[in-house]
């Protein structure tokens, strides 16, 4: 009961992914997606680390990502448009760089991301500070 409860109530609610799909969620497939393919392989979307999870599509809207391991259907599916990302931070933790996008104004949530795949978008984002 207590797996249950952890995998079906708590988890879903933590990080930002469910505050991301107030105000970006998209009822697009992404069969659907015209775009650049994103395997994000390490990201971090509002202090919830979701390596090997999120899959994702560059448009010229905006970043479409979803969860590929979404089993029951039940997170949405995101569309942020360039111009909701607000700000951006290099992080470095030893030898690794990422990179933390603030999103929304004000900040809904964040996501980190590993510097390979900040430099696929990067163009359409602001300077890191």
């Amino acid at each position: 009961i207590v797996f249950v409860v952890v995998f079906f109530f708590i988890i879903p609610n933590l990080g930002g992914w469910k505050k991301l799909g107030k105000y970006y969620s998209s009822n697009q497939s992404p069969k659907m997606i015209m775009g650049e393919r994103v395997h994000f392989g390490q990201i971090n979307i509002g202090g919830l680390n979701m390596k090997n999870m999120v899959r994702g599509y560059i448009t010229h809207k905006g970043l479409f990502m979803y969860q590929f391991l979404d089993i029951f259907g039940r997170s949405p599916k995101l569309l942020i448009p360039w111009d909701e990302f607000k700000s951006v931070d290099e992080r470095k933790m030893l030898f690794i760089k990422t990179y933390r996008i603030n999103i929304g104004q004000p900040i809904v949530s964040y996501i980190e991301i590993s510097k390979r795949t900040y430099n696929r978008f990067a163009d359409r984002l602001p300077k890191p500070m």
